[in-house]
């Protein structure tokens, strides 16, 4: 059996903490200065346990066993959001590392050994999934040369990056199967006493920007009933998302079924004028697409009845 270093690990989950550090979490937003720091001090550190770092042309990090043909593949990210948590992505990197460097140490000969992996802009800042969709052989030149974060294109960002030679790829030859460990980002755990459960879902983010148009008017002396007032009508619909989301399905899919409304935005942004337009991002996530589908087919009709004049785009 292997055993950790408990210390170690801890130790090492700490110092890339302060890499980007703020107040309680960290920011190391993908493919900025601080990313590409934390993954030059990743690499060192899979050097020192024995493993063969590379980074490919997104700035993965993949550290290979040099002694084993066969391998388990286990990681996560160390980008993260902005103002994001520091054990998000980084524990189940840091645990992969230690779980290696630890086999390493047993000394004793073993068939199959472990492969460590940071994926790249897992929390999707220019584009979601960039580095295991990479290393997977699943991306295209032309959805890289589209990505951009604000005004600011990937392309650009990933003239900073310098790859190895021959960046590593997916081998199901080699990769016998991928475990990631990841710090639970709800409560369930903690409410049911348990230090650990197994994941038996995934989310299925589906994002939409929903515009409303209305008329802008005197704020103070335009009648109640002659109001078009456009924010009304995103915060009718952002009030009913948050009633009627919750009553869909079985328990258990109730369970594991969340939605949020974000960054709205009005026109004029006057306090003194009721708002003409106002755009809102809403952000359903159903556990399966199963549930999507049917959430989003009783989601449309409630939706268009909550605003005054409403307008549906995907986003992005």
């Amino acid at each position: 059996m292997i055993k950790v270093n408990r210390d170690r690990l801890l130790s090492d989950l700490r110092e890339l903490a302060g890499i980007g550090r703020f107040k309680t979490g960290v920011e190391r937003v993908a493919l900025s200065p601080l990313d590409l720091e934390a993954r030059r001090w990743l690499m060192r550190r899979m050097q020192e346990a024995g493993l063969e770092p590379h980074m490919d042309e997104v700035a993965n990090i993949y550290g290979r066993d040099p002694d084993a043909a066969r391998t388990l593949l286990i990681g996560s990210h160390t980008d993260t959001v902005p103002q994001g948590g520091w054990l998000d992505g980084a524990m189940g990197v840091i645990y992969a590392l230690e779980i290696a460097r630890a086999a390493k140490e047993r000394g004793a000969s073993s068939p199959i050994g472990i492969d460590v992996m940071s994926f790249q802009d897992e929390e999707g800042t220019y584009l979601a999934f960039l580095g295991s969709r990479t290393f997977c052989n699943n991306l295209t030149d032309p959805e890289i040369d589209a990505a951009k974060s604000g005004d600011v294109r990937l392309r650009s960002v990933l003239a900073n990056v310098e790859p190895a030679a021959n960046p590593h790829r997916l081998d199901p030859a080699r990769h016998l199967c991928y475990l990631e460990a990841h710090i639970e980002q709800g409560p369930r755990l903690e409410q049911a006493g348990r230090r650990i459960g197994v994941v038996t879902g995934i989310v299925g983010i589906r994002r939409f920007r929903i515009h409303s148009r209305g008329q802008a008017d005197h704020a103070g002396t335009t009648p109640m009933p002659h109001r078009k007032d456009a924010g009304a009508a995103l915060m009718r619909l952002a009030a009913q998302v948050a009633q009627e989301f919750p009553r869909l399905g079985s328990a258990e899919e109730r369970s594991g079924t969340s939605a949020a409304s974000s960054c709205v935005r009005a026109r004029p942004t006057s306090c003194r004028t009721r708002a003409r337009w106002c755009s809102n991002s809403a952000i359903p996530i159903p556990p399966s697409s199963m549930r999507w589908k049917a959430m989003y087919a009783i989601g449309s009709i409630n939706w268009a009845a909550a605003l005054t004049v409403p307008r549906w785009s995907r986003w992005p």
